[in-house]
């Protein structure tokens, strides 16, 4: 108990704090204002503290009106309908299942529809009818009034709650991401004193610098940086006397869109690495009883005699099973490349060596096609500097795919020439028209003869 006094005498000094410095800044009628940063800070207090806390939502209200110039009759009506709006967001947000962390689309779409949008009807209805009852506003000033009202609270849970929610729940960033996070930051500093406090009538040039923290940093990145614009758009409005109206607009229409594309920027990322995590658990899973299946064929191979029925069926398993690894190491592949984390180990290595073992491995896998693969060295052996595994995953995907669609009786020559290798065969060709679509993931010409591929071999060997 006396832990929870504690932290509703602190909630109604900070929403005291915030309060006059929000008053200070143009209010309509001497009590609707700009920036209502009070309600953000409410609405996180209730959020993460507990409702429990609302006495200290009320009575920071209560006295910061009091202070203002309120009688008490009129800051009581107040302070009821902030009390209000505050406890009616965290009900409606707790119950449409809001995360605080702010990671998802819709946890930003509930922010705005039933914070922003919905709770300050609330606060701004019994406010401005407090003050037109308590003869401090006229029955033609109440519209206006209430505009103010109803926009600087939905600006207060806009922008304040989301920055306090990315500061409550840390913010850790990996090494490398320091040194940008410190040029966003003073790229967005230098970028909004100048519009907000110069002699500059555009301001939405400050949106490609939100839109980078919003796509790097996710949701809290969004969340902290446009707290930071709108900061020195306020105090430059202040103080150069600008339109409030435009302003109140540029900061709702900054701090919808950069919330719902960092969250669906960290929706993406996430998607991305459970897609990756899964991938690896798979193949992990995959690779033993693979490697088990191959080691029995190849076995069974060597043991039975060329004349024996079971070879076919052992030769179909063999192939099958290749597939199979080709597939799962192709997915690895795919997800590494998305990932931007594809290793490569570059050492010199002979050129027409790794074309040689390439050729060989294949060879089998033309001649039961009843095709000839042969390999031709131009000149000198050349010396490369290279991955000589993925070269060579490189040069039996070509082959391969040379294999698959030339058709039977087929030649296909494999030239090393210079530092260049090149893969000739005499198969049917591709058409023009898709010519331009085979190195894209997941296609497959049409007419094609061969269900086993998954139109990823050449999509990998464009990337690599």
């Amino acid at each position: 108990m006396p832990a929870t006094i504690a932290r509703i005498a602190i909630l109604a000094a900070v929403y005291i704090a915030a309060a006059r410095l929000g008053l200070m800044m143009n209010a309509v009628a001497g009590f609707a204002t700009l920036v209502w940063a009070p309600t953000g800070i409410a609405l996180v207090a209730l959020l993460c503290g507990g409702m429990r806390l609302w006495p200290g939502v009320a009575v920071g209200a209560l006295v910061a009106n009091v202070w203002t110039g309120a009688p008490i009759a009129v800051a009581c009506g107040i302070a009821a309908g902030n009390t209000l709006e505050a406890v009616l967001a965290v009900w409606t947000l707790r119950r449409a299942g809001f995360d605080v962390a702010l990671v998802r689309v819709r946890d930003v779409l509930a922010l705005v529809g039933f914070a922003a949008l919905a709770s300050p009807v609330a606060s701004a209805t019994i406010g401005v009818a407090s003050l037109y009852l308590g003869g401090i506003v006229t029955l033609a000033g109440t519209p206006a009034a209430w505009r103010a009202w109803w926009l600087g609270d939905a600006i207060g849970d806009l922008v304040v709650a989301p920055a306090l929610l990315a500061l409550t729940g840390g913010w850790h960033l990996p090494r490398p991401r320091w040194g940008e996070a410190i040029a966003l930051a003073l790229a967005l500093l230098a970028l909004s004193t100048y519009l907000f406090f110069g002699d500059v009538q555009v301001r939405y040039p400050v949106f490609p610098v939100l839109i980078w923290a919003a796509l790097r940093f996710g949701t809290r990145g969004a969340a902290l940086a446009t707290f930071v614009v709108v900061a020195i758009a306020v105090a430059g409005t202040a103080i150069t006397g600008g339109e409030l109206l435009q302003l109140q607009a540029f900061m709702a229409v900054a701090a919808v869109t950069m919330l719902v594309l960092g969250a669906a920027s960290r929706e993406r990322d996430d998607a991305v690495r459970r897609r990756d995590e899964m991938l690896e658990m798979v193949s992990h899973d995959l690779k033993n009883p693979i490697s088990s299946a191959q080691m029995s064929a190849d076995v069974l191979l060597a043991r039975l005699p060329a004349d024996d029925r079971l070879r076919k069926p052992a030769a179909v398993v063999m192939r099958s099973v290749d597939r199979m690894s080709a597939l799962v190491q192709n997915l690895l592949d795919l997800a590494a490349i998305e990932a931007d984390r594809l290793r490569v180990e570059i050492a010199e290595h002979d050129l027409a060596a790794i074309a040689e073992d390439t050729v060989e491995m294949l060879r089998p896998l033309a001649r039961d096609q009843t095709q000839t693969l042969e390999l031709v060295v131009e000149g000198a052996r050349p010396r490369v500097a290279c991955d000589r595994e993925r070269v060579m995953q490189i040069l039996g995907n070509l082959v391969g795919n040379a294999i698959k669609y030339s058709g039977s009786g087929a030649s296909i020559t494999v030239t090393v020439a210079g530092p260049q290798l090149v893969v000739r065969d005499t198969g049917p060709g591709i058409a023009p028209t898709q010519l331009a679509h085979v190195f894209e993931r997941y296609y497959r010409a049409a007419g094609s003869s061969t269900r086993t591929s998954q139109g990823l071999g050449l999509f990998i060997t464009k990337r690599l």
